[in-house]
């Protein structure tokens, strides 16, 4: 009897280890050479983590990126990318894995067999039954647990926040009013992006608004490694990701940076003894 496969599934097809099936049953999956990380790469060109593969509220899968050296799929080279059909990832010059969704049949068909259907037995009936006045029992002890433990512990980083911070920054940049500064040859070679948007070196308000986002872009990136690195528990490298945010624009109004050193706090709290002092 044919069926379809219960959990979309990641194959190696290149890599240390090669054959090996992994069932996508949880959220969040690392792809790196770190020895915490789900799937191991090894080889040129592979990061230590080169990507994560995530799975969001509405079930879409999706590949995001992590590494200088890129990652591909299907041969095009990707930042983010929602996977929605057979697809083959590669992952540094000798890692490659192969992802299979959901609703990928096993078989060139169906899967009906033509037998005619069986008799449902009573005791499904029943059971049927007692779920139906059950359930809704179930669902709101459930739900009140999760909401009491979500008022008691609050996430530490989430990625919601980040995206909430990185808007609120993009807004505290753009208040800035400092005068555009005219430089005959070009701003120096030597001057941050920090400092351009500090001291107004910019011609007009479109370059403005160009820097300012690759500011908040690059703070982001610092915040979202760090999200991933906590999800790891590798709470040192998630403690230097998020000085790397709090080093793009250091400024304590910058709410990015408000955000980094408030999250260093509550995982110093959290994991006293596993953190180096900063």
């Amino acid at each position: 009897m044919l069926s379809r496969q219960k959990y979309p599934r990641l194959e190696v097809t290149a890599g240390q280890q090669l054959g090996k099936i992994f069932q996508l049953k949880k959220g969040e999956y690392s792809l790196g050479t770190h020895k915490k990380c789900n799937i191991k790469l090894s080889g040129e060109y592979a990061s230590e983590l080169h990507a994560v593969i995530k799975q969001n509220e509405d079930g879409v899968w999706t590949l995001t990126n992590n590494s200088p050296n890129g990652t591909y799929v299907n041969q095009l080279q990707v930042d983010s990318v929602e996977l929605d059909q057979f697809s083959t990832i590669q992952l540094g010059a000798e890692n490659s894995v192969d992802f299979t969704p959901l609703h990928h049949q096993s078989a060139a068909n169906d899967g009906s067999t033509g037998e005619p259907k069986k008799k449902t037995s009573k005791w499904v009936w029943i059971a049927a039954g007692i779920a139906m006045v059950y359930l809704p029992l179930f669902a709101y002890l459930q739900n009140l647990t999760g909401n009491i433990a979500a008022a008691v512990v609050p996430p530490v980083i989430s990625l919601a926040e980040i995206e909430k911070v990185s808007v609120q920054s993009s807004e505290f940049l753009n208040s800035l009013t400092s005068g555009a500064v005219s430089y005959g040859g070009g701003v120096p070679a030597s001057m941050s992006l920090y400092e351009q948007i500090k001291t107004g070196s910019y011609a007009d308000e479109e370059e403005k608004t160009e820097l300012i986002q690759k500011l908040v872009s690059k703070t982001k990136t610092h915040l979202t490694t760090a999200h991933h690195y906590f999800q790891m528990n590798l709470h040192n490298k998630a403690q230097l990701s998020l000085k790397s945010a709090m080093s793009v624009f250091p400024d304590h109004r910058y709410p990015a940076a408000g955000y980094a050193a408030k999250t260093i706090t509550a995982i110093k709290q959290l994991h006293p003894k596993v953190l180096s002092p900063i």
